[in-house]
């Protein structure tokens, strides 16, 4: 590709990357180990609750202000999230 006015050319062409990735295909990147790592995801925030997906199944969540909509999801609210944040890895999955 030739761009050129009336002080300057400019020259461009394409170089092989070895790095690229295919159309249609997925690499997994450094966040996808980080998220399979964590013992929760934190994928919603709703008010002053947050909703949390378990993937640790040695995670215990109990207490008065906590909702469990299966097996592995779990609302909790703002108080109870700061402490499962200091005891456990909680990546956020948004």
């Amino acid at each position: 590709m030739i761009k050129e006015n009336d002080n300057m050319r400019a020259v461009g062409y394409f170089v092989p990357n070895p790095d690229f990735i295919p159309r249609g295909e997925y690499k997994r990147t450094e966040l996808d180990d980080e998220k399979d790592a964590a013992d929760m995801l934190l994928t919603g925030i709703y008010g002053n609750w947050y909703t949390l997906w378990i993937q640790n199944p040695q995670v215990r969540i109990t207490g008065k202000r906590v909702e469990w909509h299966t097996d592995k999801s779990v609302s909790v609210t703002e108080s109870i999230f700061k402490k499962l944040d200091k005891q456990y890895t909680i990546e956020y999955g948004l």
